[in-house]
Formats: C-alpha cells, structure tokens, sequence
C-alpha cells in the first residue's frame, strides 16, 4: 500500500473513532460539544494517532487495545491548538482555513472547550500510559515549551540554539515522542523496544517542529 493510501485510510477510521469519543452537539450545553467537535473535526493529518497505531502495529499490538488511546492523544492536540491560538497566546484569527475556535464561538467557549477536550482525553486514555502522557503534555513537556517560545515572542528574551533546540523538542516534539511511546507500552513491547521507538519519535518531533 502507498503511504499515501495508508494515512487516507488511518485517519478515515481515526475520525470515526473521534465522532463516537467526543460528546454529541446535540448533548446539553450544546454550545460546548459543538466548539469541541469544531476544533477537532477542523481538518488535520491525524499524526499523532496514526503514529501510535504504527508503533503498536510494529510491536504486534492490538487495535482495540490503542485506539482510544491515539484518539486521546488527538484530542490533546486539538486542545493545545485551540490555547496557542487565543489572543493571549498567538493570537490567530484563523486555523486551517477557518475561524479560529475563539473568533468563532468567543474566548470563554473556545477557553472551556480546551479544557473539556484535556479532560475528555485523559477520561478515554488507558490508565497504563496517563502519567506519560502528563507529564510529555505538562511544564516539563508541551506546557513549558509553549512558555519559553511566548517569553521569547513577549519579553525579547535573546535567542540561542539551545533555546531554540528546547522549544522544538517540548512545543511539539513531546507529544509527538509519547504518542510514539504509547503504542509500544500498550503492546507490551521490552524496555529496549520502547526506549527506541520514543527516540524514533523524539527525533521525527524535533523535524516537524522545524519544519513548522
């Protein structure tokens, strides 16, 4: 199969998965499904979730075991993306074409439906990789990344490679890495197995981030 195909197809049953996790526009407060499933249903290559499917594919894991789990790793992504883009962080009108989830639905909605994706994410998660996850997605990872790049846009902090280096290994590269990881601890792969497929996908993080 082309890898063309492959990525048609992973993300043709990532996004079912996703509209079967994420809660219906028409479940009470609405307004808050509906933002929720804007972002995530907003287009995207789902990466993240096919990277974890791969890896769990490659250590002869099962499907239904990691679905959830990549689902919930998209999710996250779809959170983060609707944070970086309100006017205290980038400040981005638009995101793939369309309305930024803040211009669309207001700061407090887009604020709240970030947070209920974080939230839904961690509640379809399996239990065995979460503490991973946090800590790829908290200060240490995502979160501090995320920091040090606003410090440097707001406060003229002097640019340097190391900084540089750091922003692109935990903006971006982190959840990248431990969405690679989960596949291959959910598929009861050996220490070594697993320490080499989270490199694999620390250096594939590190990549897109400079190439983004």
């Amino acid at each position: 199969m082309k890898l063309e195909h492959y990525l048609d197809n992973q993300k043709e049953i990532i996004d079912k998965y996703l509209d079967i996790y994420l809660p219906k526009e028409d479940e009470y407060p609405g307004i808050i499904h509906e933002s929720m499933r804007y972002s995530v249903f907003a287009g995207g290559k789902r990466f993240r979730p096919i990277l974890t499917l791969a890896s769990a594919s490659a250590c002869g894991g099962d499907f239904d075991k990691v679905i959830s789990t990549a689902c919930s790793l998209e999710i996250i992504h779809a959170y983060s993306l609707i944070h970086d883009d309100l006017p205290a962080m980038d400040n981005d009108d638009y995101r793939r074409g369309q309305l930024s989830n803040h211009k669309k639905y207001s700061e407090y909605i887009a604020i709240l439906a970030g947070d209920a994706l974080l939230t839904k994410a961690f509640e379809i998660m399996d239990k065995e990789v979460v503490v991973d996850v946090a800590k790829a997605i908290g200060s240490l990872g995502v979160v501090g990344g995320q920091v040090v790049d606003m410090q440097l846009a707001k406060e003229n902090l002097e640019i340097s490679l190391p900084l540089i280096e750091y922003i692109h290994t935990h903006k971006t590269g982190a959840l990248i890495a431990v969405s690679c990881k989960a596949g291959a601890v959910l598929s009861g792969a050996p220490g070594n197995i697993v320490n080499a497929i989270k490199i694999y996908g620390e250096n594939i993080g590190f990549a897109f981030q400079i190439i983004d």
